[in-house]
C-alpha cells in the first residue's frame, strides 16, 4: 500500500533496513505478536530467502520458557510475554566479533563505544525525529551494563500536544493538503 503512495513515509523502506549496519536479526513485539527477521536466512530456523523472518502469537503461549534467551529481553521493559503488549517494542542485538566473522550482511563489529555514539546522536535528535514519526509518541533509550543488572533509563523523548492548543492531527492534515475544508492556514498553528 505505502508503494503506491507516492508521498508515504517509508515507502522504499530504507528507514527500518538501517537496522541491518548493527544487527542481523531485529525483532519487535506489538500487540500479541513477536516477529524477527533474518534477510541472509541465516540464524532462524526454517528462514529462506522468500522468507526471510518468522511471525509468532506469544500471547497465552509459553515461549519464554522455551527460548528464554531470545524472550526474556522484553521483560526488561514490562512485556510479560503471556499478555499482548500494549505498544510495540524493538531489539536490535549488536553484532558482535563472533556474530559478524560469519554475517553475511555486514562483517564488521558494532562495538561499545558505537552504540554509545548511536545514542548520543539519538539522544541529540530525538525530538526533532518524533516530529516526522507519525505513530511514535515516546523514544526511550535504556542500557543494561552488565549481564543481568536491571537496565538503567539514559533519556527519554515524548511528543505530546500542549494544553489549549489543537490536536496533532490537525498539523499533519495541514501539511498534507487534506485540511478537511477549513481555512487553517500555517499561521494558525502559532496562535
Amino acid at each position: 500500500a505505502k508503494l503506491a503512495a507516492g508521498n508515504a513515509t517509508g515507502r522504499f523502506g530504507l528507514g527500518f533496513n538501517a537496522v541491518y549496519h548493527f544487527t542481523d536479526v531485529p525483532s519487535f513485539i506489538s500487540g500479541s505478536h513477536l516477529v524477527f527477521f533474518d534477510p541472509a536466512a541465516q540464524f532462524l530456523p526454517g528462514a529462506t530467502a522468500n522468507n526471510p523472518g518468522l511471525k509468532i502469537k506469544f500471547a497465552g503461549e509459553s515461549f519464554l520458557e522455551q527460548f528464554p534467551d531470545q524472550f526474556a529481553p522484553y521483560l526488561l521493559c514490562g512485556c510479560d510475554m503471556v499478555s499482548p503488549y500494549n505498544g510495540t517494542l524493538f531489539r536490535f542485538p549488536l553484532r558482535n566479533k563472533h556474530t559478524a566473522s560469519r554475517s553475511q550482511l555486514r562483517k564488521e563489529e558494532y562495538s561499545e563505544e558505537a552504540m554509545r555514539g548511536l545514542f548520543d546522536s539519538l539522544h541529540d535528535e530525538a525530538c526533532e525525529l518524533l516530529l516526522f514519526l507519525k505513530n511514535v509518541r515516546t523514544v526511550k533509550a535504556f542500557v543494561r551494563r552488565e549481564a543481568g543488572a536491571e537496565p538503567e533509563l539514559l533519556f527519554q523523548a515524548e511528543r505530546s500536544t500542549a494544553p489549549g492548543t489543537r490536536n496533532e492531527g490537525a498539523i499533519a492534515n495541514y501539511i498534507s493538503g487534506r485540511g478537511g475544508g477549513g481555512t487553517a492556514s500555517g499561521d494558525a498553528f502559532y496562535e
